[in-house]
């Protein structure tokens, strides 16, 4: 498979666009070779694959390099994305701004999250939401918080 993939991979003229690359990229991440997928991210403009942003982002991620996706992650909310593709980024950039250690920021975010994915009915990111703010609680020692938000993760999740 590798050999079917690589030439057109490699290859600027080839017949694989943009969001092939991109694609590809993220796969390479998948397997573990999270520098060769960042690398050939950055050879890929945001403006024609706006992906291309949350991508690096999760390259950054998979490094535990949280303070760099923010700027990935705020860029990405700046592009043309569906609705949908939004909260993903917003709920990235969370992730992000906790594990930064900026909670007040994610705090609000975090808020802001749980009620647009309460409306649209988009419960594993409302779920991750609650996650990220008992984290916060947790560092903060607010318990009784961090249980609330836990619950309610684990009641939007069910058995899943």
């Amino acid at each position: 498979m590798n050999r079917l993939v690589q030439p057109t991979a490699r290859n600027p003229e080839s017949v694989a666009t943009p969001g092939e690359l991109a694609e590809h990229s993220v796969l390479l991440m998948r397997i573990g070779a999270v520098n060769e997928s960042l690398q050939r991210l950055e050879g890929i403009n945001p403006a024609q694959v706006p992906d291309v942003l949350l991508f690096r982002a999760f390259g950054h991620f998979y490094r535990w390099e949280f303070a760099e996706a923010i700027s990935s992650l705020e860029s990405y909310l700046k592009s043309p994305i569906s609705a949908y593709a939004k909260l993903v980024g917003k709920v990235n950039l969370a992730h992000a701004l906790v594990e930064s250690g900026r909670y007040e920021s994610a705090k609000s975010l975090l808020e802001e999250n749980i009620q647009s994915a309460a409306e649209g009915g988009n419960y594993n990111l409302q779920s991750l939401s609650h996650v990220y703010r008992s984290q916060i609680s947790l560092r903060e020692a607010d318990f009784h918080s961090a249980r609330k938000d836990l619950d309610a993760a684990k009641r939007l999740m069910g058995d899943s």
